[in-house]
């Protein structure tokens, strides 16, 4: 995806890097039963084609497991745990009086006044809880998703096709399935503009917010996310994207 898609490092602390402490333990009779099956650990990697496996107990790794061509030193997209590391961000943000949680999201992107995110605020967007109409059907093959995910270069251009960028398209929903503030509505565009949202409340990249309130303080390995490309604001970094960390990266 790095050779596709734009990415930013999230730079760490080299000298503080928290080294994780190594204690094997042998899980051989580890087993758990699933829809009335006997799994081993064994089996659940295979059954479920795991790229790598670390698992930490009490702070330090008793297991590794590398496969698909993966080593302990490899990078691995983390998809949708980029959203928690978002919203750890705007947490920290948060607490340190430098984001209200129910300021509206139009007085901070005054873009969006004539978007669905017209009336919404920080809290509806963390919450999941903005009333636009959104299908996130990762099987589609056309509509809002197909065209959110040619925004960001996730999906290629079809013939004739002009390019967008993420900031465009969030501009540009408008259809609504319910009020702000309602049911759950998981939908990935709320995480692109959270961080949209944190980078215009900072005047900062996202990628220096998260290194700075999270991965240097954290001791974390270095970890990389993915940009907008085709972007109209050259500077825009659609940080909320999905990020890459090894397996011992992500175990810190």
């Amino acid at each position: 995806m790095r050779e596709i898609v734009p990415s930013a490092d999230i730079a760490n602390s080299p000298s503080g890097v928290w080294p994780l402490e190594f204690a094997q333990k042998d899980l051989s009779s580890f087993s758990f039963q699933h829809g009335g099956e006997t799994y081993s650990l064994d089996r659940l990697i295979a059954d479920t084609d795991t790229d790598g496996l670390a698992i930490l107990h009490r702070g330090k790794v008793i297991c590794e497991h590398y496969a698909n061509g993966m080593t302990s030193n490899t990078p691995h997209i983390l998809m949708s745990v980029s959203k928690s590391l978002t919203s750890i961000v705007a947490g920290i943000l948060i607490d340190r009086g430098k984001l209200d949680p129910e300021q509206t999201v139009v007085s901070i992107i005054p873009e969006l006044k004539n978007s669905v995110y017209s009336d919404a605020t920080v809290r509806h967007v963390l919450d999941m809880r903005v009333g636009l109409d959104f299908d996130e059907d990762y099987l589609a093959t056309s509509g809002p998703i197909v065209e959110y995910r040619k925004s960001t270069n996730w999906n290629p251009l079809a013939p004739g096709e002009r390019p967008s960028d993420l900031r465009s398209f969030l501009s540009g929903l408008k259809d609504r399935a319910g009020p702000d503030g309602g049911s759950l509505h998981y939908v990935s565009t709320n995480t692109d503009l959270l961080g949209w949202i944190l980078e215009r409340s900072t005047a900062t990249r996202f990628a220096d917010l998260l290194s700075n309130l999270l991965w240097q303080p954290m001791g974390a390995q270095l970890l990389r996310i993915l940009r907008s490309t085709v972007s109209v604001h050259p500077a825009a970094l659609a940080a909320y994207a999905p990020h890459f960390s090894t397996w011992r990266g992500s175990a810190n």
